[in-house]
């Protein structure tokens, strides 16, 4: 062989070595830990049209947005203002159970002189993700944990942790792993392996699955089950999208380390699409009156970037592990100690909802620090 053909098949020998080298880096950095966030703001209005009978006592219960934050999801209202075509005689913070949890601002006006008022509520609104989840936790929890928990592990109207069809299931995630985190993600996993999304039907966890099929609620209200009956506590959460009429829920899941965070059992991306979407408490609002009592439906809500907002949750995604039918896409699990600046969430959205002493309005956050039970209110007496 002579000393040109050496030189190519050398050459080609290197660049064999240093494109698989670059191959396997490029792998290796794709699954690497990385500390990713993203910070979405929002201008949101929320326009009320209020039917109303002249000269009679007239009551208004429009939903409440609320602030939260937590280990890897934050939704901060930082400004809010409400304007009255007519200013009510009344403001109150209530919350009720009507087919879901909600919080209202409860308007009344004695005798208004008009048959329509118009509510608008102006609002700045941060949501914020963090790619990286911090947690040790391990199954079994402590008493402790589970008594303080035990309204998210018993069964309710549509989630059923004992239903005796769900053991070997359960059994089976239990024997791979003790470790709080992933036994979700296995969940998870099973849902999306197992049951066939189908809009519309928003059926209870023995319905889902019994027929293996159903939408994002069907499928939230069987990871509950499957999580309770593994002893992790778990909730539904409901939201809207951003810039649709469409709502979407999903889940929350407890650890005793971390608090409450998202997954998302309908896809592989596990919850942390949830900066395309608002934690609400309810979209539609509810007049009683001498006619009677009557709901007024849909989410009266616009909402407008502040500034240009890509789906820059590109540069935060990457992939966990690979999935029987697809690629697990979510935030990096530090089995470290969490830190002092990152927020520890110990109640779930629907006890937040339900929770008087936590207003909602204005919300300052202070990391490393307990969640306030008081804020800057968000509504002025109705007397001024």
């Amino acid at each position: 062989m002579n000393r040109g053909l050496w030189q190519c098949v050398l050459a080609g020998f290197l660049l064999a070595v240093v494109t698989g080298a670059y191959a396997n880096f490029a792998w290796a950095a794709t699954y690497a830990p990385v500390k990713a966030r993203d910070t979405r703001m929002l201008n949101i209005v929320r326009r009320y049209d209020i039917p109303v009978i002249p000269g009679q006592k007239n009551v208004a219960a429009i939903p409440a947005m609320l602030s939260f934050w937590g280990a890897t999801n934050q939704q901060i209202i930082l400004k809010s203002r409400f304007t009255y075509s007519v200013k009510p005689d009344r403001i109150r913070i209530t919350v009720d159970n009507l087919g879901m949890k909600r919080r209202n601002y409860e308007l009344t006006w004695n005798s208004p002189a008009v048959s329509k008022i118009v509510v608008t509520q102006k609002l700045l609104v941060k949501l914020h993700y963090d790619a990286v989840l911090y947690t040790s936790a391990c199954l079994p929890y402590a008493p402790k944990v589970l008594a303080a928990y035990s309204a998210n592990l018993r069964k309710t109207k549509t989630i059923n942790p004992d239903n005796p069809a769900l053991v070997p299931i359960c059994k089976k995630i239990l024997a791979r792993t003790k470790w709080s985190q992933e036994a979700v993600q296995l969940a998870c996993d099973w849902i999306n392996n197992h049951v066939t999304f189908q809009s519309g039907d928003a059926g209870s966890s023995d319905q889902t699955l019994l027929t293996r099929r159903g939408n994002c609620e069907a499928m939230s209200n069987l990871a509950c089950a499957m999580l309770r009956k593994i002893g992790i506590p778990a909730a539904k959460v409901e939201v809207k999208f951003i810039g649709s009429d469409g709502g979407h829920a999903f889940i929350e899941a407890y650890f005793p380390d971390a608090g409450w965070v998202f997954y998302d059992p309908t896809n592989y991306l596990r919850g942390f699409e949830s900066l395309d979407c608002l934690a609400a408490t309810g979209w539609a609002y509810r007049v009683v009156n001498a006619s009677g009592f009557h709901w007024h439906t849909g989410y009266f809500c616009q909402e407008k970037d502040v500034t240009r907002y890509d789906d820059r949750m590109r540069l935060v995604r990457y992939p966990m592990r690979r999935g029987p039918k697809a690629t697990v896409i979510g935030a990096h699990v530090w089995d470290d100690p969490t830190p002092a600046n990152v927020k520890v969430r110990r109640e779930s959205i629907n006890a937040m909802i339900m929770d008087l002493s936590i207003p909602p309005g204005v919300r300052k956050y202070a990391p490393g620090k307990p969640m306030p039970k008081k804020s800057v209110s968000d509504i002025p007496p109705a007397n001024h």
